[in-house]
């Protein structure tokens, strides 16, 4: 048997769990072990994959990496396969015969490897918009909006936020003018965690990047200290009551990759951070929901609206007039050295990163860009140059009825309960949601021409990887998870991080706002350490 004995024990090794996990070290001074179910595939903990060589050179290659690494939620299972053995039939492994085909969350998925998501991600960091997601129905975000800004800009510069990145791409600067000119004057630059070297690469933010020198295996801090096991799915935590207040006593682990081994872990305090799915699992699996009314309920889900354009010819031939001295100068200086090439644009132009921010009217975010994802390959049949990306993400706000529930006879195919999700939008979602449609063609009829294949379309619900409400933050134990210090009700030593926290949905990408939530518990986890 292996024995650890923590000051924090963090199941998850994301982005939220890993900035954390670098506060309580590296500001705290605690001993933090951080336990992942996925392998390490990077030699720094949880690197962000897109910083390979290729991946900067050929975007589409990445989208299959992107699909490698998401596992699908809940499949609905295909017509039964009848057994060679005679008699019944088959569900096999990974579907779920308890899924309603109508209400799943079909694109929905889960990343089992250390850096969770934040080995994909796409890296975009907008804030919250007070009257869009941190308001609602007059209640507001538990934690208070001075707090929060304190927090957002600890999380901002941990991650190297900024809005510079792409500012000096041709086609960025064409598509932003040309925006600009047509009426869409909210049109800025996403705030992205990438930084720009000196010799003009893009790197981005990875969980290495939160975890700052604890990224590097063998780095030992002056004070306290940092583990990492990779392959351990924690299946239970051991809990205590006294029919009052609850506490943690320990958990239960798997070691996938020694299933033989015993492994005996008992902390001062656990933070379970392992997304909007996972995370109510495993209290599931412990036996919590009669204890939280609320676990798993009030589910949102960001609606995405996708196509691709051709920008068109008049903006090729315009570039001249659309972009800086400088984007010019480059312009220039690749038909010099490249005369037999048909377009002004760079070789190793960077792409576009637009962004037009929700409001309270238009609750959605779009994102212009050019990007990989788990859609959007572009293929060899038109020069990649041309081609823009348009992601339009929506609102859906909570109810309880929308919900992620776990089955008591239907395993997942590491044993858990499987989820099951019940989700069906409301008719505002809905309207919203078409109307989101209407606003994405308009942006598009100003650039360019729809890429066969590739014309304006619903994806999949859950697809945009930003499902939410399934642990709110609330003030109310019955319709909430947690507290605003992120603290289980009840619980003296348990903590949740990540999306699942947010409780009145979101239209803009949630990843800054849950690490500064997980940033903002730093002080009650220390408190709960020190009390022990």
């Amino acid at each position: 048997m292996t024995s650890y004995r923590p000051d924090v024990l963090i199941v998850g090794s994301g982005p939220v769990g890993t900035a954390l996990a670098h506060q309580l070290v590296m500001k705290e001074g605690l001993d933090v072990l951080m336990i992942d179910a996925g392998d390490q595939e990077s030699t720094r903990y949880g690197e962000n994959l897109r910083n390979a060589g290729r991946y900067r050179k050929e975007v589409d290659p990445f989208v299959n990496v992107i699909k490698g690494a998401l596992s699908p939620v809940s499949t609905f299972p295909p017509p039964p396969s009848f057994s060679p053995f005679g008699g019944g039939s088959v569900t096999g492994p990974g579907h779920n015969p308890e899924q309603n085909a109508p209400t799943n969350l079909r694109g929905a998925a889960v990343t089992r490897a250390v850096g969770g998501m934040g080995t994909i991600w796409a890296c975009g960091v907008p804030q919250f918009v007070p009257e869009v997601e941190l308001t609602w129905k007059g209640q507001k975000y538990p934690i208070d909006a001075a707090t929060l800004e304190s927090q957002y800009q600890k999380a901002g510069d941990l991650l190297g936020r900024s809005l510079d990145a792409f500012q000096g791409s041709v086609r960025h600067q064409a598509a932003k003018k040309t925006l600009l000119a047509a009426g869409h004057n909210t049109v800025t630059e996403l705030p992205l965690a990438a930084r720009v070297t000196a010799d003009g690469r893009i790197v981005w933010a990875g969980s290495d990047t939160l975890l700052g020198p604890l990224s590097d295996p063998a780095y030992k801090p002056e004070a306290g200290s940092f583990t990492l096991l990779p392959q351990h799915l924690c299946t239970k935590l051991r809990v205590e009551t006294d029919g009052e207040r609850w506490r943690v006593a320990g958990v239960e682990v798997s070691n996938l990759a020694d299933q033989g081994e015993e492994v005996d872990i008992v902390a001062k305090a656990y933070v379970v951070a392992g997304g909007a799915v996972l995370t109510p699992q495993l209290l599931s699996a412990s036996g919590l929901e009669e204890h939280l009314p609320a676990l798993g309920r009030y589910l949102t889900d960001s609606p995405v609206a996708f196509c691709q354009v051709v920008l068109k010819k008049e903006i090729i031939d315009g570039l001249p007039k659309l972009v800086t001295e400088d984007a010019l100068t480059r312009i220039q200086a690749h038909q010099k050295q490249h005369p037999q090439d048909p377009l002004p644009i760079p070789f190793d132009d960077a792409p576009p990163n637009l962004f037009i921010p929700p409001t309270e009217d238009r609750p959605w975010h779009a994102q212009i860009q050019r990007a990989a994802f788990s859609h959007g390959e572009v293929g060899p049949q038109v020069d990649d140059r041309v081609v823009l990306d348009l992601r339009w993400y929506g609102i859906c706000r909570p109810r309880e009825e929308n919900r992620v529930s776990f089955s008591s006879t239907v395993k997942d195919v590491y044993g858990m309960p499987h989820p099951t999700f019940d989700f069906t939008p409301s008719k505002e979602d809905d309207a919203n949601a078409q109307a989101m449609m209407n606003h994405m063609t308009e942006v598009a009829n100003a650039l360019g021409g729809y890429l066969p294949g590739s014309y304006p379309q619903f994806l999949d619900p859950g697809t945009g990887q930003q499902t939410a409400g399934t642990t709110r933050m609330g003030t109310d134990r019955q319709t909430s998870v947690v507290d605003s210090d992120s603290r289980v009700w009840a619980f003296d030593n348990l903590y949740l991080g990540g999306n699942g926290l947010h409780p009145f949905g979101n239209a803009s990408s949630p990843t800054l706002t849950s690490i500064a939530t997980a940033l903002h518990a730093t002080d009650a986890i220390n408190a709960t350490v020190k009390n022990a």
